[in-house]
């Protein structure tokens, strides 16, 4: 069975999703610190690069997934659990 474009960026998102949910208790956990710095710590920049989530909507060609607003939209609401 071929696998449309369609599918292929929803099972993307979901994907996605399961890594900001995953980052959240992370982020929880650095929450103070993030607060004494007044900024995020480099190691939660160092995590949302691993976790690929800052290409969500960045253009395919150079290097993201070019993905929608909506998609964008549900790793934010992920990620500001933690």
């Amino acid at each position: 069975m071929l696998e449309t474009q369609a599918s292929r960026v929803s099972a993307r998102a979901a994907d996605m999703f399961v890594r900001a949910e995953q980052l959240a208790p992370v982020l929880m956990s650095r929450a103070a610190q993030a607060e004494k710095l007044r900024r995020c710590p480099d190691e939660t920049i160092a995590d949302l690069d691993a976790s690929e989530l800052l290409r969500a909507c960045q253009p395919f060609a150079y290097g993201g997934y070019e993905m929608g607003y909506d998609v964008l939209c549900g790793i934010i609401q992920r990620l500001a659990r933690g």
